[in-house]
């Protein structure tokens, strides 16, 4: 897709809502209506394989991976029983165990797929509790003493919505303090720690994060897994984001200490143009996932020599949607090495677009050299672009904040580049682009930043 080519033909809900004339007939308008539908829903729906999409932490598709997903929703299999999906089931066991290679953990260890990496941080959190308290499973927190997990404050809302689902309560997910860099303070969750303890409450989980969803800060996993160890915790990592780091000999030594988790999830979908969603569940030790989560379902379980790859028995779902073809596909097309050439690349791009606002006095960015796919800045009006930094005061900000988001909406609308903005810890809003598009090239850069400065531009002319 060329970059010249806009995002999205914008309309308001309103404008939109009267050019689609959506209905739901009572009587059937054929198959050509179908098409006809598909043409609409194409031309004003945004699209998130155009090289300037950096709204989500996902954008363009591996061809291969998705001539996966279209054989896997023509096939319409339900991943559950051998019995059911022979070829799926060998493949997802196999991705399992060679994403166990790639970030270290024992080649016999546990894993499969999720619907995303929310449904795989709830059933972690019910696994860490399952196995270490046993008679939950059957009389659920009534059997448990005050449990509480340890997050970093910049961690996905995943773990609080964990702590509200399993019953520990949104009070019982502790948010431990992170340093300018946005990664978890080792010192602040020791604190945490103890402090819990004073209070007769019951650590269950720390929950480190790799690759986090705004500044795509990497906790000090190696350091966190210490602390785990010393306390006898069990310690998970949110690799949702920068855990492909994995499939790349050069990016993975940033992974130092992921390898000593007792559980992680990955997104394929975020960084390696998997089709969404792409999301694996992966534990240490063997068996952890059945043990947690099996029950008898004597009308789809049957002892015989298949039991041992009726991968159902591993999770909280039933019917189950195929993901592990589009990855085999893609894994398969593309090599390792091809994934990994890919993923390097971005993080090179995201690289030199920091160093390009850093030379420019139209930005001001907003951390320090970016530990993965994510840059954040904020773009100065033109009136401000003369303020010295010790003159930067709360007003200064402010007006970088309504700045930020007067220029996001304007450039959204335009259809021309799709970036998302962020208060963080009480800032104002700031810029978050988030670059790991394998279609991006080093051109691409000043291209992006001529748009956001044109747009400046044009919202806030130089005073004559």
């Amino acid at each position: 897709m060329k970059t010249d080519e806009h995002l999205v033909e914008y309309h308001n809900p309103k404008e939109l809502t009267d050019l689609l004339s959506l209905s739901l007939p009572e009587k059937g308008e054929g198959l050509e209506s179908a098409f006809s539908c598909i043409e609409q829903t194409l031309a004003y729906s945004v699209r998130t394989g155009h090289p300037y999409f950096f709204n989500q932490l996902f954008n363009s598709v591996d061809p291969a991976a998705l001539v996966g997903e279209w054989v896997t929703s023509a096939m319409n299999a339900s991943i559950y029983t051998f019995e059911t999906a022979p070829v799926f089931t060998l493949m997802e066991m196999l991705i399992v165990k060679e994403s166990h290679r790639l970030f270290g953990l024992p080649l016999d260890g546990d894993g499969i797929f999720t619907p995303g990496s929310s449904i795989g941080i709830l059933m972690a959190v019910i696994m860490a509790r399952n196995i270490q308290f046993p008679q939950t499973r059957i009389e659920g927190m009534r059997a448990a003493p005050p449990l509480v997990i340890f997050v970093s404050e910049d961690s996905h809302y995943a773990f609080t919505k964990a702590a509200i689902g399993t019953g520990l309560g949104l009070n019982a997910c502790r948010k431990v303090k992170v340093d300018k860099f946005g990664r978890m303070s080792v010192e602040a969750l020791e604190i945490a720690i103890a402090e819990a303890r004073e209070k007769g409450e019951v650590p269950l989980m720390i929950g480190a994060t790799c690759g986090t969803t705004v500044y795509g800060a990497i906790d000090p996993l190696d350091e966190i897994a210490d602390v785990a160890a010393k306390h006898k915790i069990w310690y998970h990592v949110d690799a949702a984001f920068a855990g492909s780091f994995c499939v790349s000999d050069k990016l993975r030594p940033r992974l130092k200490g992921i390898e000593r988790a007792d559980s992680l999830n990955w997104n394929l979908h975020k960084a390696l143009g998997i089709p969404l969603q792409s999301s694996l569940l992966l534990c240490r030790e063997a068996g952890v996932l059945q043990r947690s989560n099996s029950t008898a379902a004597a009308y789809l379980f049957h002892s015989n020599d298949e039991t041992a790859y009726d991968v159902g028995q591993k999770t909280i779902q039933c019917g189950r949607h195929v993901d592990c073809l589009k990855v085999y596909l893609s894994w398969k097309s593309n090599g390792r090495l091809g994934l990994a050439e890919s993923l390097e690349g971005s993080v090179a791009f995201v690289q030199e677009f920091y160093q390009a606002c850093l030379a420019d006095p139209a930005f001001l960015l907003v951390t320090d050299p970016p530990e993965s796919f994510n840059c954040c800045f904020y773009v100065i009006p033109t009136q401000l672009q003369g303020v010295k930094e010790e003159d930067r005061d709360p007003a200064f900000f402010q007006a970088l904040g309504k700045a930020t988001i007067a220029l996001r909406e304007a450039i959204r609308r335009d259809g021309t580049l799709f970036m998302n903005y962020q208060p963080q810890r009480g800032s104002e809003p700031f810029f978050r682009l988030t670059m790991h598009n394998f279609l991006l090239k080093s051109e691409h850069v000043h291209e992006i930043i001529g748009i956001i400065k044109a747009k400046v531009a044009e919202l806030y002319p130089a005073q004559v």
